[in-house]
């Protein structure tokens, strides 16, 4: 975004933007995130990101007030390219995870006229299976578990420090 752009966002009074999803994600879901500290390589680097948070945030017109960002964060799952998910010694505590022999009711929400099972098979490990309240390459984190509300609230802080 020029700087040109943005003082035309202020002329206009805009006071705050919504960047939406630019995580790192898989190829098959943006909210299917691989990373969440890293910006995906379609909206260009981590330098060019912070740089463009700046300059929305600096104060271009003398009396108005910078632009202030907010930035899309979907915690509640991630790819199943995630090396949290890759790793399974990781995966069985990150992730909500059940036996494959027990049942559940659970329904996705992915498929709303077509709901089907919440509940995949692990791809290496047909005996567990993992939740995913959309799609199945979407598994939901396991917020019962402390590491994984670490993890989150320092890629929360990370963003955060980008002011």
């Amino acid at each position: 975004i020029s700087n040109e752009y943005i003082s035309h966002l202020e002329s206009l009074g805009v006071k705050s933007v919504i960047i939406s999803q630019v995580l790192e994600f898989d190829d098959s879901s943006a909210k299917g995130v691989v990373n969440f500290e890293k910006v995906h390589v379609e909206y260009g680097d981590q330098r060019t990101f912070t740089d463009l948070v700046s300059r929305l945030k600096e104060k271009v017109l003398c009396d108005i007030p910078g632009i202030k960002v907010m930035l899309q964060f979907i915690p509640n799952q991630t790819s199943i390219q995630h090396d949290w998910f890759r790793n399974p010694a990781v995966r069985d505590n990150y992730y909500v995870t059940m036996d494959a022999s027990q049942d559940s009711s659970w329904s996705s929400l992915s498929t709303p006229n077509d709901a089907g099972s919440a509940w995949s098979e692990v791809p290496v490990n047909e005996d567990i299976l993992f939740l995913h309240q959309f799609t199945t390459g979407e598994p939901d984190l396991n917020y019962r578990n402390s590491d994984v509300i670490r993890e989150i609230n320092g890629a929360l802080e990370f963003w955060y420090s980008l002011g």
